[in-house]
């Protein structure tokens, strides 16, 4: 559930990054055109901040909920320092690098101290796809969509992007079709494609699990 949880938060994280340049365009004056790259960055920084709010749940099992104000306080001084090293140099990216770089020495805080205390099995090799299938896209479709400034170009790269993703996760087998389907069916989306390949598999292939409609 941890491994596909992370999955989620990267595929949010991934779909806002592509499509940064469409939002920024529709939201703010050409001006701020320069936005759109700071947006992975962030999204990066907003990853690691809510996979934080996961990984405590070893110091709330084991009762130890007074670690947490140290791990804020040495976060709190990683924050200072990287802003003091990076914001004067890099001026607007050095900021937005030191928010991300602190949300990640926050979680590995966090998920250290949480270990320590209850330590809970993950797939490393799971969670190397996932930055893999992620960070690919992205490289991929943002240097696109930067050199072919375009609606079309940038739809494209985000539509494929995110596709590409999916695809690399299904074939690993770190989320399922169910997953999909169900996640689809929350949206509204109905995934013919998806339901018509379900209902051709053999009874004891289905492992019993259903779509909800």
């Amino acid at each position: 559930l941890y491994t596909k949880f992370v999955a989620m938060c990267v595929f949010m994280a991934l779909g806002a990054s592509l499509a940064a340049p469409i939002g920024v365009s529709l939201l703010a004056h050409s001006g701020y055109e320069f936005a759109s790259r700071l947006v992975p960055i962030i999204a990066l920084g907003w990853v690691f901040n809510v996979l934080t709010t996961l990984s405590d749940i070893g110091i709330l099992i084991a009762k130890k909920t007074r670690m947490k104000p140290l791990a804020s306080g040495l976060a709190f001084v990683v924050a200072v320092a990287l802003q003091f090293l990076l914001t004067p140099r890099f001026g607007v990216i050095g900021a937005a690098v030191a928010t991300a770089l602190t949300s990640m020495a926050y979680f590995l805080i966090v998920r250290g101290i949480s270990q320590r205390l209850y330590p809970m099995m993950t797939r490393p090799r799971d969670l190397l796809i996932i930055v893999v299938a992620g960070a690919m896209p992205l490289l991929v479709g943002a240097n696109l969509s930067y050199a072919y400034p375009s609606l079309w170009v940038t739809l494209a790269a985000s539509f494929f992007g995110l596709l590409t993703y999916g695809g690399v996760l299904l074939r690993a087998g770190i989320i399922e079709r169910a997953d999909v389907g169900l996640i689809a069916s929350r949206l509204g989306i109905r995934l013919v494609f998806l339901l018509d390949r379900r209902s051709s598999e053999p009874e004891d292939r289905r492992g019993g699990s259903r779509f909800v409609e």
